[in-house]
C-alpha cells in the first residue's frame, strides 16, 4: 500500500472564536479511518517515535513546491477558493504533527463564522501505515463540514456533539496535563497523583492573596517601626538641647536615616545625641564633625580639621559597613597626635 494518497483521512475540529494560526494536522496514535479513497477502511499510524520524521517529510514536500506554494481548499473540491496556505509543520509530543498556516480571507471568515468546523488533510502513507509525505500538486487538505472518518482520537466527528469532548479528547488532555505536572502517565496512580498535584496548586494559589496581604502589612509595620525609632532619637536630641523641636529639616534627617537603614548615619546621630545628653556636646550641630574634641597637652582645643580628615580617610578605607567605633579607632591610627 506504498504511497497511497489518503483523501479526507483525518479532521481537526476548529474553534469558532478566531482562526488559529496552527492546529493538529495529523494526531498522534493509530487511527481506523474510512476515507473516500478507501471505503473499506484503512489504518493510519502516527507513532511518537516517528513524529519528527513525518514532520520533516511534510516540510520537505512544502519546499519542493517552490514558488507554487501548498494550499488547501473547501470540501476537497480541488478548486478555488483557497482556504489556507500551510507554511510549516512540527511535531508536538502527545499531540502529533502540527501545521502552521496562513489563512485566506474566505478561509478565515469560514472558521470565525463557524461555517467550517473541521480540517481534513491529504497525505501519502507507506506500507506500514505511517505517513510519508504530501501530494506534489493540488491541495494538501480542506476545510469541511462532513469529514469521512467516524472514529478518531482527539478529534470531534461532524455528526457528534461538537461542544462535548470525546473520551479520546479527554485522554489526550489528561496526558498533556500529566506531562506538564511532571507525572509519568504510565504510573498506576497517575490520574490520582495528577488530581492531588492540581489540588495542591489550587490550594497554594488560593493562599497567595492572603500572603500578599501579610507581606504588605509586615512592610508597613517595619516602616512604622523605623519612623518611630528615628522620631524617638530626634526627641532625645531635642531634650538634650542638640536640636530644635520645630526644625523640620533636621527632624527629616533623623527619620530618613532610620527609614533607609543608614547604619553609619544612625551611628553618628546616636553618638552625637549621647554626647549631648552627657553634657559633652558642642554648639556645632553638623553631624559630620567629630563628636569627641581632642585637646593638646595644654588643654586647648586641637585642630578639629585633622580629626575630621582622619575620619574621612578611615571611612573611605573601611567602607560604608563600618560602624562609628571602627571608624574612630582607624582615624586615631591614621593621625595619632590629633587624638592625644
Amino acid at each position: 500500500m506504498s504511497n497511497v494518497l489518503i483523501f479526507s483521512a483525518l479532521a481537526c475540529a476548529l474553534q469558532g472564536e478566531g482562526a488559529p494560526s496552527e492546529f493538529v494536522f495529523l494526531p498522534e496514535g493509530e487511527h481506523k479511518l474510512t476515507p473516500q479513497s478507501h471505503p473499506k477502511g484503512i489504518t493510519v499510524k502516527m507513532p511518537a517515535d516517528k513524529g519528527a520524521q513525518v514532520a520533516a517529510a511534510f516540510n520537505e514536500a512544502l519546499a519542493k513546491r517552490e514558488n507554487v506554494t501548498a494550499w488547501c481548499d473547501f470540501e476537497h473540491s480541488r478548486k478555488y477558493p483557497v482556504s489556507c496556505y500551510p507554511t510549516s509543520f512540527r511535531y508536538v509530543p502527545g499531540q502529533g504533527v502540527v501545521a502552521t498556516v496562513e489563512w485566506s480571507k474566505s478561509g478565515r471568515e469560514a472558521v470565525e463564522g463557524r461555517d467550517a468546523r473541521f480540517f481534513s488533510p491529504e497525505f501519502y502513507i507507506g506500507d506500514d501505515g505511517v505517513p510519508t509525505g504530501l501530494p506534489d500538486r493540488g491541495p494538501v487538505g480542506a476545510l469541511c463540514t462532513e469529514p469521512a472518518f467516524r472514529e478518531i482520537p482527539a478529534i470531534t466527528a461532524a455528526d457528534a456533539d461538537a461542544d462535548k469532548p470525546t473520551e479520546s479528547q479527554q485522554t489526550m488532555s489528561s496526558l498533556i496535563i500529566l506531562a506538564a505536572l511532571g507525572i509519568d502517565h504510565s504510573r498506576s496512580d497517575a490520574d490520582q497523583a495528577g488530581l492531588t498535584k492540581l489540588q495542591e496548586i489550587q490550594a497554594a494559589a488560593a493562599r497567595v492573596p492572603g500572603l500578599e496581604g501579610e507581606v504588605t502589612k509586615l512592610k508597613g509595620e517595619v516602616k512604622d517601626g523605623k519612623q518611630k525609632a528615628g522620631l524617638a532619637l530626634f526627641k532625645r536630641a531635642v531634650t538634650a538641647g542638640l536640636e530644635k523641636a520645630d526644625d523640620a529639616e533636621r527632624k527629616a534627617r533623623y527619620l530618613s536615616a532610620a527609614e533607609a537603614d543608614d547604619s553609619f548615619a544612625l551611628e553618628l546621630l546616636t553618638e552625637k545625641v549621647a554626647a549631648a545628653e552627657a553634657g559633652k556636646g558642642d554648639d556645632d550641630d553638623d553631624i559630620t564633625k567629630p563628636i569627641v574634641t581632642a585637646r593638646d597637652s595644654g588643654g586647648a582645643k586641637n585642630n578639629e580639621q585633622r580629626i575630621s580628615a582622619a575620619q574621612t580617610k578611615a571611612r573611605n578605607e573601611l567602607g560604608p559597613g563600618a560602624n562609628f567605633s571602627e571608624v574612630w579607632a582607624r582615624a586615631a591610627e591614621i593621625d595619632p597626635p590629633a587624638f592625644v
